[in-house]
């Protein structure tokens, strides 16, 4: 799974081998070397699938999630509705202001109250956590993979001994939903002393 920015519907999406002929004739961002994005575009002609031994890196951080991937504006897999919040400017790939505007006005944001039980304020302030109202408005995440994703967190810093499994996927919905979370994940007196340290791998980015 490989995250690119469309220019022809702009937006991030993520292709694989499953989708991947939806989009030929799409139109995707490039970049410079030096990561000046939007230098113009590349188009899909063809898709097909090898079978083949290859490294994998993602060197994401919590920090920044785009990558220059062989030319390409890239998103890393595995963070479903942690982007796209917003229309994007087709001139600066920047959100439209005006849009944003209106949908924090229509879906509202989310504090660290929301989600006092799941992580510390360092971590809440290192990601885009208060607009997951918007994405669970707009139907970019549903409550289930939000929950999953907490998970894999906790997974992440080692304070549980079980790995979360994706939920099955479903049709996106346009309803919009009261951006509320599932309960709190409730850990073992065993793991739950283990601390909840910082660990900037833990950013959802890793598995492409």
């Amino acid at each position: 799974e490989h995250g690119f920015f469309d220019r022809t519907l702009n937006k991030y999406i993520y292709i694989d081998e499953f989708n991947m002929r939806d989009y030929i004739g799409h139109e995707f961002a490039t970049a410079l070397p030096d990561g000046t994005p939007n230098a113009g575009t590349t188009k899909l002609v063809d898709a097909y699938v090898v079978e083949e031994y290859t490294g994998c890196y993602s060197p994401t951080t919590v920090y920044h999630l785009n990558l220059i991937v062989d030319g390409l504006l890239s998103m890393p897999g595995g963070i479903q509705g942690m982007f796209n919040f917003f229309d994007y400017d087709q001139a600066t790939l920047a959100y439209d202001e005006q849009a944003m505007a209106n949908d924090i006005a229509t879906y509202g944001l989310m504090t660290y109250e929301d989600f006092a039980d799941y992580m510390s304020y360092d971590v809440y302030c290192c990601f885009p956590a208060q607009y997951i109202g918007v994405s669970l408005g707009k139907g970019l995440m549903t409550e289930e993979y939000l929950q999953y994703l907490i998970e894999r967190y906790i997974v992440g810093m080692g304070l549980e001994e079980t790995v979360a499994t994706p939920p099955q996927e479903t049709s996106p919905t346009t309803e919009v939903v009261e951006a509320t979370l599932p309960p709190p994940v409730v850990l073992s007196e065993e793991s739950s002393s283990s601390g909840d340290g910082d660990d900037d791998s833990a950013d959802g980015g890793t598995d492409e």
